[in-house]
């Protein structure tokens, strides 16, 4: 198996070409690694990321439901950032209808707060880094009524160390909080949609999003509630680059990582002849494809997945490199795009990446940034 190692931010385009050593490379790896598909049954996902349980749970025809955040303690057996024990919707061995999702909850380790009464609420961040607050929201789970706030209202970012208020009545000034060393911002709001904590509409309850993700649910009798954010700058669970693998007759556009997504939303290829020559043909859009059920994402590739492009020979089952296709798009043999240099628009660059054309007997590679 070849591997290509990415330096970086892949700011320059990394291509390779070699011998094509077995043109019958079988159509999963027989390393171990992943294991054959058994349709319906819930695998054991303890121990896994998000993206590697979709892989799992696709391979065998089902779906990642909900992503959940809980805390993780020094008593948990598994690591923080990945699901741990009873941490899915479903026991592990049970058979399901295939196409079922299945949810999953992240151990985080608790890196903010929120303090709270009747006419206030501070969030703290102890996390000793900045958090990311611009794509976290609040809102009560229960009551008559929904009272929802949007922390970008605050500001994208939350120092360490630091603390953001909210009032629910008229106040000069913030005030001092246990833990939080310098208010960082505030607001006061009369607007009772806002309110999400005070439980004057009769919620007991609120949760905590961020970047869609449910990261903690509070009690508001509680008046403390701990849980984790992501920080400024972390690491993100998404791969920076494009990766392709193809001879004269066979393309792949694969997620070669193994622990992390490869998203395609956005990303283009330009210059081909598959619709028509020079029109940005959308890589990650599952119409390209004709809208095939499968079960993962066409448009966010799990760990081993990959898109599948031939030159119209429908007997051939073998894919350049061992990967799990999610769907695969036969083409005329005169429209096969990378018989010659072909460029990719990505969304992380403001110019687009040129790949090689295909050597007969060679395997290419061709990797970008994304």
């Amino acid at each position: 198996m070849t591997h290509l190692k990415h330096c970086g931010s892949l700011a320059l385009l990394v291509m390779l070409t070699m011998f094509l050593l077995n043109p019958s490379i079988p159509l999963r790896a027989q390393d171990g690694t992943n294991p054959p598909p058994q349709p319906g049954l819930v695998p054991d996902l303890t121990g896994l990321n998000s993206a590697q349980a979709a892989a799992q749970l696709n391979r065998n025809s089902l779906v990642l439901g909900n992503v959940f955040t809980v805390n993780w303690t020094a008593t948990s057996p598994i690591p923080p950032n990945l699901i741990g024990p009873g941490g899915q919707s479903v026991t592990p061995g049970q058979v399901l209808p295939l196409g079922t999702p299945v949810d999953i909850a992240i151990s985080r380790t608790p890196n903010a707060a929120l303090v709270y009464d009747d006419n206030d609420i501070t969030l703290i961040n102890y996390a000793g880094v900045p958090l990311d607050i611009g794509n976290v929201s609040f809102s009560n789970l229960d009551g008559p009524s929904i009272a929802s706030f949007a922390a970008n209202r605050w500001g994208s970012s939350l120092r360490e160390n630091r603390c953001m208020q909210l009032w629910s009545v008229g106040r000069n000034g913030p005030k001092a909080v246990e833990g939080c060393q310098f208010i960082q911002g505030w607001l006061t709001t009369t607007n009772v949609a806002e309110h999400f904590w005070t439980g004057n509409n009769g919620a007991t309850q609120f949760q905590v999003v961020q970047n869609n993700l449910l990261m903690g649910v509070c009690v508001i009798a509680a008046q403390r509630c701990d849980f984790h954010l992501e920080a400024a700058g972390t690491p993100s669970d998404e791969v920076n680059y494009i990766y392709l693998a193809y001879t004269t007759d066979r393309l792949i556009i694969m997620n070669n990582s193994s622990d992390q997504w490869m998203p395609l939303v956005g990303t283009v290829l330009v210059n081909n002849v598959v619709a028509q020559p020079g029109v940005p043909l959308a890589i990650g859009d599952p119409t390209l494809y004709g809208n095939p059920v499968v079960y993962g994402r066409i448009d966010r590739l799990a760990p081993s997945q990959c898109l599948y492009f031939t030159n119209g020979t429908p007997a051939d089952p073998n894919t350049p490199q061992p990967c799990d296709v999610l769907t695969r798009l036969d083409l005329a043999p005169n429209t096969i795009f990378w018989a010659a240099a072909f460029e990719i628009d990505a969304v992380t660059r403001d110019r687009n990446s040129t790949c090689p054309a295909a050597t007969p007997g060679r395997l290419t590679i061709c990797a970008m940034p994304r």
